[in-house]
């Protein structure tokens, strides 16, 4: 989430989107993804967030999409120490990882399709035929 840029954000019919994608930094599977933004993030004030900032990246100051993932990465691990040194996260727990722990498991405890929730995450399908079709 760090590599996240103001152009990776947009609103789709009355939900808002986020764009993972490899121009911003670094994807696992080299392809871009888009994830809707949970209502909660979206009431704490992410959008006018958003709308100040200028375009490129939000959360990091590379200049350059060259330095995007370097500095995204650099964020990323102030992040992780602040959040271990609040104790929010388990000792030796990466709290990246740790979260999608917890959504893989909050998502099945509410019944939600798995190809979905794969999509979300960028993971990969169980089967071939898994990838026909899309994921709206």
């Amino acid at each position: 989430m760090t590599q996240l840029r103001k152009e990776d954000v947009w609103k789709e019919g009355d939900r808002w989107i986020i764009r993972i994608t490899p121009e911003a930094g670094g994807v696992k599977t080299g392809v871009y993804r888009d994830v809707p933004l949970h209502r909660q993030v979206i009431a704490l004030g992410f959008m006018d967030f958003v709308e100040a900032a200028q375009p490129g990246p939000l959360f990091h100051a590379g200049k350059t999409s060259a330095r995007y993932l370097a500095s995204a990465r650099t964020t990323a691990g102030r992040v992780s120490q602040w959040l271990q040194e609040l104790h929010l996260v388990p000792p030796g727990v990466q709290p990246s990882q740790a979260w999608r722990h917890r959504f893989k498991t909050q998502v099945r405890d509410l019944g939600a399709d798995s190809r979905v929730v794969d999509g979300i995450q960028g993971h990969a399908s169980r089967t071939a035929a898994d990838d026909y079709g899309d994921v709206p």
